[in-house]
């Protein structure tokens, strides 16, 4: 709009003047809602992803849930034929194991989760390999969505990643699990982005929302901790044990990953039952009605597993998955005695 001419044909300056300072007015408020909606967009791209948790039908009590691990049946019982997966999933659900932890590639997918479903077991499932990209992790979230499982376990990256690329790996997998509604956890694991507690330690304080599964057995043998006290572990790995929402029962010695406790009644046995509780402990303080914490029992076969000088195992695993079960239950039960 022109301003219009006044009566001696001379322009109207006050009019003139009043409408660049409306005009002006104007624009700086446009200008200041913009910077607003745009540092409200920042702050909501900062926003921490609210992580699915790993939960129960009904909202009772939290509560412990035992799986067995599918993996760790290979080549089962020891020394005669290897039972069928039918077979498998009668024992691990006559044996009291309320769950079972597959891989995420399963080539009789169907079969296996028919059956799994026909015994009345939890499915969970873990990565089948290490995964090197978001992407994978993406397509391993979608078939634990297609198949129902309550949660996923990845061993995932390098140990020789720049913090950079960890922290970076780590938030976008988080927010495929949270665009997913599934459950997932970084195992502790060798060869992988948290091969050591002191990379850990350095993830957590960039990407303090991650939650693990602890296989400390890892880092018992990377550590050279196994003369360590149950304390002194805790001690070195407080902010890991924090954010564990699930554990693997394998115990080391310091110098082997998985070594055989017999009836589960000696020293090195009950220092990781006091593990185990003080994980317990912390989840249970922060646990909500409906939350469900899974312990997978994974004594792996031939190369995790000791052999003789004949390639036969020394250990009967299947007998000491059910030790594994037993300290597990013991361990829940000193976390409840708060």
């Amino acid at each position: 709009m022109k301003p219009y001419p006044a009566p001696d044909g001379t322009l109207n300056e006050s009019l003139s003047k009043s409408r660049r300072n409306f005009l002006g007015a104007i624009s700086a408020s446009v200008a200041s809602l913009t910077c607003i909606q745009a540092h409200d967009s920042f702050a909501e791209s900062r926003i921490e992803p609210q992580v699915p948790r790993i939960r129960e039908a009904e909202k009772t009590s939290p509560r412990l849930k035992i799986y067995q691990s599918k993996w760790a049946l290979i080549g089962l019982p020891r020394g005669s034929r290897e039972w069928s997966m039918e077979e498998k999933l009668l024992r691990v659900k006559e044996a009291g194991f309320e769950g079972i932890e597959t891989e995420e590639i399963l080539d009789n997918e169907q079969q296996v989760v028919e059956l799994v479903r026909k015994h009345g077991l939890d499915l969970g499932m873990g990565s089948s390999k290490i995964l090197q990209s978001v992407e994978e992790v993406r397509r391993g979230l979608e078939i634990c969505k297609r198949v129902g499982a309550k949660y996923y376990i990845i061993v995932a990256g390098s140990a020789f990643m720049s913090d950079e690329e960890m922290v970076a790996f780590a938030r976008d997998s988080i927010r495929a699990s949270t665009d997913a509604g599934i459950p997932l956890l970084f195992e502790t694991h060798r060869h992988s982005l948290t091969e050591s507690s002191y990379r850990v330690r350095r993830l957590i304080d960039h990407v303090p929302e991650i939650r693990f599964c602890a296989d400390l057995s890892h880092y018992v043998v990377s550590g050279s901790l196994g003369g360590s006290s149950s304390e002194e572990w805790c001690q070195l790995w407080g902010p890991i044990l924090d954010r564990c929402y699930s554990f693997q029962c394998r115990i080391s010695n310091g110098e082997q990953v998985q070594v055989d406790v017999g009836d589960g009644s000696s020293k090195l046995a009950q220092k990781w039952v006091e593990l185990w509780s003080e994980i317990l402990r912390r989840w249970l303080k922060k646990a909500q009605p409906g939350d469900m914490f899974p312990v997978t029992s994974e004594l792996g076969p031939p190369g995790y597993s000791i052999v003789d000088l004949k390639g036969a195992e020394i250990s009967d695993r299947w007998q000491q998955s059910l030790v594994m079960k037993r300290l597990t239950e013991q361990a829940w039960k000193n976390a409840r005695q708060i």
